[in-house]
Order: C-alpha cells, then structure tokens, then sequence
C-alpha cells in the first residue's frame, strides 16, 4: 500500500480532501487548473467566457466537417461506419467540455468537497478502519492513458503512412481538412486535443465515482462492526449516528448522481454506439490478414472504448453493491426489529430506503434504463447490427492475365463481381440480357476506374437454353481458357407458374438448369486453365428450408404443386447440390485442377425484387427503411463470392458452401449422393465432358517418374533407392506459380518427395518435439507458483522479466506469421525453394502460452511484494534500443524495402538477443546476493530439458532427411535452445554447487524454492534480502 487513510485531524483539511477525492487527478489541478477545485465568482468569469468557446471551435469545425462528408456515404457501408467513428469521437470530446464547463459554473468541485466534508467529519471511535489502495487507483488511470495514447499515436501513423492510398481510394476522412499530406500534422494535433480532452474528462469522473465506491464500502464495513459490537451497549445513540452519517453519504452520493450522471448517461451510450460501429469495420478487415495493420487500428479503439465504458460503470456497480449490503446489514439485524426496539423502528427504515434511492438509474438516450436487465439485450443489437454488413474479401489478389464469365453482370452482386475483377487485372465476359442495359454498365464502371478494354458483353439469357449453348459455342472460339466462372444470374419470381420456352419451370431453369449447361459447356475451357480454375455458384442459405420430397422431377413442373419461395429454395439447393457432385465426379476422374464451391451472399437488396411481390412501388416504399437498415449492399453481396474464387487460403478447397466468407455446415440432401445424381438432367453426359488423358505415374525400386500432361513440364526423378528399412512420404503442392519477366505463367506445380531413413528416428522426431515443448511450457509455472506461495517476487530480478517478455512478444508475432500467414509462406518458399515451413502448430501455441505466462509474472510484481527492487538503467537503454528496433522497423516492409519474411527474421533475431541476454541480470543478481532465493530451480530444470529435446529433434529430423535448411530457416529457435542451456548450467551450478542450502528431496522441491527455512512472511523475506545485500557490501 503506498498511502493509507489514517482518519486524522489532517484529512479533514480542505488541501487534503481535494488530494483525497481526485487523486491522481490532483497533480493537474495544481499545475494547470483542471480540475479547477477552487470557484472564482468574478476574478476568472470573463476569461472562461473567452476560453470555452475558443475550446469548442476546433471541435466543432472538425464535426461540421465529417458531418459533410457523411452526406456522400450510404448508410452502414465501410466508409460511412469508419467516418461516423471520427465524428463520435469529436461528439465525445464535445459534449464532455460542455458538461466540464457546466460543472465548474455550478460549483459542483467545490460543493462536492464540502458535502465530503461534512460526511467524514462524523467518526465512530471504535469502528474498524479499512485501508485505500492508491496505486491501483493511479494504474487503472494509468492503463487508460497508455491506451488512449497508444491507439492514437498508432492510428496517426498508420493514416500518414497510407495517406496516398487513401487519397486513392477516396477515404477523405483519412486525409487532411485543410490541404494535403503536408498539413495532415494539424489533423494529428487536433485530434490529440480532442483524445485529452476526453481522458481528462473521463479520469476526473471515474475519480469521483471511485471515491464514493470506496466510501460506501467503508461505510458499510463500519455499519458491520458496529453492529456486530456494540449492539448491547447504548446501541439506539450508534444508529443514529449511523443514521446521521448515512444522511450525508446519501447527500453526497444523490448529489453526484443528480449532476455528473447526465455525462455519464451520455458517455456509455456514445461509447456503445462506437463499439457497434468499430466492430462493424472490423469485421469488414478482419476477413483478411493482408489488412492486418488496418484491423489493429481499429481493434484498439474498441478496447480503449470497453477500458472507458469499465471504470465508468465499474464503481458504480461496486457502490451500489455497497449500499444493497448497507440496507441487508440494517435489515438482518433482527435485534433492531424486536418489538422492546419499536423505536428503533424509523431510524432503521430511513436508512434502508435511503439506500434504495441512491441506486444510479442511469438511462440510454434519455429512455432506456441502464441496468442489468438493459445489457444483455443490448450486447445482443451490438452482435445483431455489426453482423449485417458481413465479412469482407479484401486479399491483395491479382488476377492479371486471367479470364473470367460472369452472368447477370449488368446489375446488383454482378456487377459488383464483374468491377473488382477487372480492377484486379482480369477480363471478365459480362453475360447480361440486354444489350443496350450492358453497354451502359461498361461505360458507368469505365468511368470508376476499370478497364475498357477486358470488358465483353456477351448476350444469354439462362432460361434460354438455346442461347446459353450460342454463348457458350462463341466463347470457346474466342478463349482457349477460362479461369474463373461465377454463376450468379437469377430471379426470384412474382409468385405466378410460368414455363421457359424449354419447358421448365422459369425458377429452377433461371437459377440452377441455364448454369448447369453453362458449365458443362464451358468445362474444356475450364479444364486448360494454366493454375487451376474456379467456379462459384452463387446460392442462397434458403437452400435450407428445401428439402428431398420439394426436389423431385415430379414436383419441379407440377403447377399444383407449386410455391414462389419453395421454388427459389429449391433452385437455391440445387446450386449447392450440383458444385458437391461435380467436384466429385472431377475427383473420381483425377481433374483436380478445377474447383466448384457454392456460396451465400448474405441478404442483399438487389433488383432481384424487381421480378418478385416486392415488385410494386408502393411495397418498394414501405420497404425502403428495411432493406437500407437490415440489408447488404451489392457490394457487400459480392464480398463473399469474391472470396471463392480468388482466395488464396482456397486453394483446392472444392464441393463446399461458404457464407460470410467462411465454410459453413452442408445439410443432409446435400450430402445425399443420390439425390444430387437425380439432378444431373438425363439429356446431358457429364461423363463425355469430364473425358480427358490421365497423368501417368510409373513407380519401380529404382525409379519414379512422373509426366504431366499439356503446359507442367515433365518432371523425373530417378536413382531412388528404396530399401526394406526406408518409407516414403509424399506432400502435393499444387500453387506455387509465379511469373518471369516476360509475363508468361511458369508452372512450378510439384510432389516433394521426402525419403526417410528410419522410421523409427522419425517418430522419435515427433516424440523429442512434444517432449521439449511440454518440458518449455511447465518450465514457466515453477517462477508462478513460487512467487504465490512466498507473495513475493524478492530475488527475482525486474530486468529480466522486462527483456523477457520483449523477447516473447517478438517470438509469437514470429512463429504466428510464420504459420499462418498466406504471404509470409510464400515469401519463405520463393527464399527456401521446396522447404517446409520450420514452425509447427506446437511452436505457435508455446510462444503464446509463454507470452501469457510471462505475462502473469509481471502482474504479480504488481500484487506482491517487490521491496526496493526496480529495473536498472542500462535495462531501460538496452530494452528501448528492442521495442525501437522492432517498430521502426515495421517502415522497411511497409516501403517495400525488405519483405514481410525478413521482418519477421528482424523480430527472431530481436528475441535471440533477448535470450542472449535475459539471464545475465539474474545470474549476477544471484551471485551479489550469495543466494538463489527468489528465483525457482524447477524453471532451470525444465528449462534445460526442453532446450536439450528442442536441439535433439532438429538434429535427427536433419539427419533423417539429409535436410539441414531448418537450422538456417528458424535459427530462432536454435539458438533459442542452444542459449537456454548454456545459461542453465550456469545456474545450476550456483544452485547445487556455489549457493547449496538444501538437498532436493521430492519434485515439490522444484515448484517453490531452493532453500532451508523459507520466511513465512513477505516481511521477513524483505528483511533477509536486505541483510544479504549488506553482508554482500561489507
């Protein structure tokens, strides 16, 4: 504890009260006056009158500002959420002036203090005092800063750093209001204006609500002992003392309620609407890790905003707890109710419904209580509204030089598919019914920035058989390939039977038969694709609600029988049906270079409707609000079938149904193959189309050899030996292309053909694998349990904890990029060409459980006793020389100057010289001190174990594959095992050998300490701490 409230003659001091109250806020009302404790009627009237609004123009001009933008942004599209983000947070900053300004001019501070005083100069002589805890009052203030602070300084950076590309793309609420990327510092500073403005704002009230959550808990642990105490000893003249001062705390706390809870209202409803809107776009980037950076910058917002809304609402919560416990203390005292008590009766009930009243009843825009009730359903709009818009495909694709067929290009998700393939470089066939309609489509996404010249209108209508056979006959004269197939057209229908010209039933032959023969027409072309072709069916998650009796021959024509959203279903689930059954058939018949998968687009307001009941313009106007507030965008509707056919993380992903950029569960008539074969109209042979000649694998002891058909160049590998002892694992990698110079795809299509010695030194590769990284993570646990059981963390030493966790925050940034990130596995093939990746899942989950632990750690520093143990100055210059290293870095790859990879090597090596170098302060640490108290000998054991079974796996996965490359590929975790053992002997060594002073009798000897006659307490552990460092001195 660093301050405790001693309840002498002092605290009553007004100068001591004001520290009380507002403390850590006190150190600016003495420097610069805000809080302003002291009220001036006349002295500084005419100058507040200057200054506050003098404070509110840049606030307002910069809300007046992004209010205007707003006017050219859709309603909950990306750019209109991301703007409203900017405006909420300058509304924040506003309105949290306005109710200062209010709160000085209405001497709130000061009749504040003087109601606080009135309540603590009422004493009970011998009540039992409790103890206020500072330091955690000033870290949550703290942490709150720190994060504002951060996500500020990060969110400038990142919008200066893209400033171009935001001018690009038309993100002028990323850009400056004033000229340009050379005035873009004036935005920073004012937006720094308006982050203090808010953390001062918030500091000050979150102060005063946990001064009264603090006071009501001391109240109600008085009310307990007094009663408990001193019940049979003049006990009428304590409840009215009791009664007295609960008067003044009730004074006190309706007081604050009546004043600061109109700000309080108005922060938790602003910062939830934030929170629904940040989560929104983070949605939208969080589909893509090639956004990462952009998806931090606002993922940290939303945790400042959760921070805020916490030590707002925290103490309130608290209080009210304090005061319901108040009221049950005075209630369960059945000593009071007794009939010989009666007039003890009025004084007891004035305090319980005094306690009733001073429940904070805040409310959300003035109408909504704010209570437990009020929350749940209020998180469940937060997950309802930010799930509406959808994930978002936002991969740096390029589909330079590829061919694609969209149908129903001239309108809605169409046409969104058809702009953003072209914009990615490729030429896309636009399949519309009206020509003219089609040509205006192309001059209209001419003039947004696509192409002319890879835009084709082609005519065909899909309940046209015949004129889907024309397109077809006519593409194939045109394009030797095709590479992408999106079968998007569609109706929905007005709720009449119609037959097509062909004879079916306008629904099922719009939606599901016209695609069907488009793409068995088109699978020649689809088949010579140079890297594997794609084809998405556009479907609908209605598909769910049809089920095997609606899918039959009998029941598609039968008018009887016929239902408009039955029929859409219908259609809908035979899209998905048909890309199952023929990723199938392509399987069976070894075509593995083309892919079909279904996807949802998600509720989308299109001219789909146009052909439906909502077809009328009076139910398009009644209709309006709903499909502008619950529906997607068009574009948001083409995120999804965007992502199956370019996604890299789809690579020979086939026979699935996505929505929401995600696989989502196929039902039972998907999954029935014999109902998906009934489909398969009997006019057509799908075994004809799907013919082709199959690769030729010819396998003999001595050789293997494997010749590709059409553009892979032959590939043969000859002179393996296979002996009795040997076995072979084979890995197909399939899409690893890459371009030379003169633009013409190389195919780099591959088996890795791994030959192992031994089997059995295989398994033991996996078995040393699993055994270091169990032995590594246990080793962290010994230091925690330790550390609880002494509640100290004396002997163990502060530099080293912080450059160990800078080590292992690089060392899981490392190993999950590593693993998980589709350009970073890239960039580490075209370095080490046909090598596996060196990190595996179990490096992955060790960094982050390391991280969290070491975490833990430095948190009991925090709660237990350090005594005078700080971090030394060379640690601070060494520590600042890493997190500057690490992040200044992050420029190089941003600019193109280094790759993503080398980066990452950047941060390994930042965590080899942490390895390096952690150990040494501890290590002197024990030596000064003659002891190795405090620091646990079960984290050197395990240590050492895991580092020597860490070393032992690479060297027989090397020896047994002749493949040294994962020495070179993840030297971080060499030398991490290497390092770690050389400093664990040493320490070994000091605690056996040069320190010894108990010999280890059982296991739990390693979990706690290395010493005879632990201390009991934390003091006596301090005390002997300190005679060591003298003795050491002397």
């Amino acid at each position: 504890m660093e301050d405790v409230e001693n309840y002498s003659e002092d605290v009553y001091d007004i100068k001591s009260l004001k520290k009380y109250i507002f403390s850590p806020m006190y150190f600016f009302s003495q420097k610069i006056g805000i809080p302003q404790l002291e009220y001036n009627d006349n002295s500084n009237n005419k100058i507040n009158k200057i200054l506050f609004p003098l404070s509110l123009i840049p606030l307002i001009g910069a809300f007046i500002y992004h209010i205007i933008l707003s006017k050219s942004y859709t309603f909950l599209t990306l750019k209109s959420l991301e703007n409203s983000l900017i405006n909420l947070s300058f509304i924040h900053a506003i309105v949290a002036i306005i109710f200062y300004n209010n709160l000085k001019n209405t001497k709130f501070y000061f009749n504040f203090i003087k109601y606080f005083k009135e309540y603590k100069e009422i004493q009970f002589s011998s009540s039992h005092k409790l103890q206020r805890n500072y330091k955690k009052a000033k870290i949550k203030i703290f942490i709150f800063w720190f994060l504002v602070f951060t996500t500020f300084l990060y969110d400038s950076t990142i919008n200066f750093i893209n400033y171009d590309k935001n001018l690009n793309n038309q993100l002028n609420y990323k850009l400056s209001m004033f000229y340009g990327k050379s005035t873009y510092i004036f935005d920073i500073l004012l937006l720094l204006y308006s982050k203090i403005v808010i953390v001062i704002s918030a500091s000050i009230y979150s102060g005063i609500y946990g001064i009264l959550y603090y006071e009501t808990e001391v109240f109600n642990n008085e009310t307990q002992h007094v009663i408990e105490k001193t019940f049979s000893t003049n006990f009428s003249d304590k409840l009215d003392l009791i009664s007295l001062k609960h008067s003044k705390l009730y004074k006190l706390i309706t007081f604050s309620h009546q004043i600061i809870g109109k700000y309080t209202d108005f922060a938790i409803f602003n910062c939830t609407t934030m929170i629904i809107f940040g989560i929104s776009v983070y949605r939208y980037y969080s589909s893509t890790l090639s956004n990462i950076f952009i998806t931090i910058q606002y993922i940290l917002p939303i945790i400042c905003i959760i921070y805020l809304e916490i030590i707002i609402l925290l103490p309130i919560c608290l209080m009210e707890k304090n005061l319901q416990n108040i009221k049950n203390n005075i209630i369960n005292t059945s000593q009071i109710w007794e009939t010989k008590h009666s007039l003890l009766h009025g004084t007891a009930l004035s305090i319980v419904t005094r306690c009733d009243h001073c429940d904070y009843h805040g409310l959300l825009i003035g109408l909504i209580p704010f209570n437990d009730k009020t929350i749940p359903i209020l998180l469940l709009i937060i997950v309802i509204l930010s799930s509406l818009l959808g994930k978002q495909f936002d991969e740096e694709v390029s589909a330079e030089g590829k061919v694609a067929v969209v149908t129903g290009a001239s309108s809605g998700i169409g046409k969104c598919i058809a702009e953003d393939l072209n914009k990615r470089g490729a030429k896309v066939y636009m399949v519309c019914r009206n020509k003219e309609k089609a040509d205006k489509v192309v001059e209209e996404l001419s003039n947004n920035g696509c192409d002319k010249s890879r835009l084709r209108v082609r005519i065909a209508d899909m309940t046209d058989l015949e004129s889907v056979r024309r397109f077809a006959h006519m593409f194939r004269d045109e394009e030797p390939t095709l590479d992408i197939l999106i079968n998007n057209a569609g109706v929905l229908g007005d709720g009449s039977f119609v037959l097509t010209k062909d004879g079916h039933e306008l629904i099922w032959q719009a939606n599901y038969l016209g695609h069907f023969m488009l793409t068995e027409l088109l699978i020649s072309q689809l088949r010579h694709a140079r890297n594997g072709a794609r084809i998405v069916n556009v479907s609908s998650m209605l598909y769910k609600n049809c089920n095997k009796d609606d899918i039959t021959k009998e029941v598609i024509n039968d008018e009887k029988k016929y239902r408009c959203m039955i029929a859409y279903s219908r259609s809908k689930a035979a899209q998905v049906m048909h890309a199952r059954y023929l990723s199938k058939i392509l399987a069976e018949q070894d075509i593995h270079n083309i892919t079909i998968n279904a996807v949802h687009p998600g509720a989308v307001h299109t001219n789909i409707t146009h052909t439906s009941i909502f077809s009328s313009p009076l139910i398009q106007i009644f209709f309006a609000p709903i499909f502008w507030i619950f529906f997607k965008t068009e574009k948001d509707g083409a995120m999804c079938p965007l992502f199956a056919a370019l996604s890299e993380s789809l690579n020979g992903v086939t026979g699935k149904y996505f929505s929401e950029c995600k696989e989502e569960t196929l039902t039972p008539l998907v999954l029935d193959d014999e109902a998906c074969k009934d489909l398969v109209p009997q006019n057509t042979n799908i075994s004809f189309l799907l013919t082709y000649h199959k690769n030729i694998i010819n396998i003999s002891p001595n050789n293997f050899t494997l010749t590709p058909e059409d553009n892979i160049k032959l590939i043969k590998v000859e002179g393996i030996n296979l002996k009795s002892i040997s076995y072979v694992n084979v890995t197909v990698f399939q899409n690893n292309s890459t371009n030379n110079d003169s633009g013409k795809i190389i195919n780099e299509s591959f088996l890795r053909i791994r030959i192992f010695q031994s089997s059995t030194i295989e398994t033991l590769v996996i078995v040393s694998g699993w055994i270091y990284f169990a032995m590594w993570s246990f080793s962290f646990y010994p230091q925690v349990f330790l550390n609880f059981k002494r509640k100290s963390v004396i002997g163990l030493n502060f530099d080293f904890l912080l450059i160990n966790i800078i080590g292992f925050i690089c060392y899981a940034i490392y190993n999950i990029f590593m693993f998980w990130h589709p350009i970073i596995e890239e960039q580490y093939q075209q370095k080490y060409e046909r090598s596996l990746n060196p990190v595996l899942l179990n490096d992955v989950i060790f960094s982050i459980h390391a991280l969290f632990i070491s975490t833990v750690v430095i948190i009991q520093c925090f709660f237990f006793e350090s005594g005078k143990q700080k971090i030394s100055y060379t640690c601070y210059v060494f520590s600042s020389i890493l997190i500057i290293t690490g992040i200044t870095s992050i420029y190089l790859p941003l600019n193109n100057i280094i790759n993503w990879l080398e980066y990452l090597n950047i941060l390994s090596y930042i965590k080899m010289a942490t390895t390096l170098s952690k150990y040494i302060p501890q290590i002197l640490s024990n030596y000064k001190r003659k002891s190795v108290k405090g620091w646990s000998v079960g984290v050197v054991v395990c240590d050492f174990a895991g580092g020597l079974m860490a070393n032992i796996q690479m060297i027989l996965q090397a020896i047994n594959t002749n493949d040294w490359t994962g020495f070179l590929g993840n030297p971080v975790k060499f030398g991490l095992g290497f390092s770690s053992m050389l400093f664990d002997i040493v320490f070994l060594i000091q605690n056996f050998y040069l320190y010894p002073k108990k010999t280890i009798k059982n296991i739990e000897d390693l979990y706690y300490t290395t010493e005879i006659n632990e201390p009991d307490t934390a003091e006596s552990s301090l005390a002997s701490s300190i005679a060591s460092n003298l003795t050491f001195k002397l």
